[in-house]
């Protein structure tokens, strides 16, 4: 205590504070409404449009560990209205810079069926839930949760959204779990293409990956 603090010693005190959590190997979450977000954000993107010139862009909103705790945040609601808020804001951001870009993101956290679920996720704040009401029709949605493609593919449909799948996910059982992804696709419209994906960089797949799918188109003509 400093001298002629108001504290003595004994007393008990209250603390106010926001504490970003690490998560992980040091992963540090944003406040998803903070302008400075957008404005790192608006550099790097007029950096890949300086060098690239893509004609789409992944955003990479999926699983959001911590979120809804500080002001500026609490100001919108739960966390699916900040989403929704923060997506908005986002797709303009890519449009404006980009308006022929074609937008994906990955499903979980517009899923009611994944992360968007009436609970809180994680350490947030409170529920992802209705999420999916700020996302624009026009972004792909890139569906990776095959224990319940049976339902938040056809939820998606009826949004109107595309879709692709990530019908890979790292399994050894590259035809069957591939296969049942495909059996379900069929069933839907707006499911416009197949993602290899992996999160250990094993690429020994991908070849048989490709001929079954080719198999499997081929059966349907």
């Amino acid at each position: 205590l400093k001298p002629g603090s108001r504290i003595k010693e004994g007393d008990t005190i209250k603390v106010s504070y926001y504490h970003p959590v690490l998560i992980y190997w040091g992963a540090v979450f944003p406040c998803w409404m903070n302008d400075d977000l957008f404005v790192y954000a608006r550099e790097q993107i007029e950096i890949l449009e300086k060098y690239f010139k893509p004609k789409k862009y992944f955003m990479a909103h999926d699983e959001i560990r911590l979120a809804g705790w500080c002001e500026t945040c609490s100001q919108y609601g739960t966390c699916g209205k900040i989403l929704a808020a923060h997506i908005r804001r986002y797709v303009d951001l890519i449009r404006e810079i980009n308006p022929e870009a074609e937008l994906f993101v990955w499903n979980d956290m517009f899923d009611p069926f994944h992360n968007a679920k009436r609970h809180p996720y994680y350490l947030c704040a409170s529920s992802f839930e209705g999420s999916w009401e700020g996302l624009d029709k026009s972004v792909i949605i890139a569906n990776w949760y095959s224990g319940k493609r049976e339902k938040n593919m056809p939820f998606f449909r009826d949004h109107g959204y595309r879709q692709i799948i990530a019908g890979y996910y790292d399994s050894s059982d590259v035809k069957n779990r591939l296969e049942g992804w495909l059996q379900t696709a069929d069933k839907y419209e707006g499911v416009t293409g197949v993602i290899y994906t992996t999160w250990s960089d094993n690429y020994t797949h991908m070849e048989l990956f490709y001929k079954c799918l080719i198999e499997h188109i081929k059966a349907q003509q």
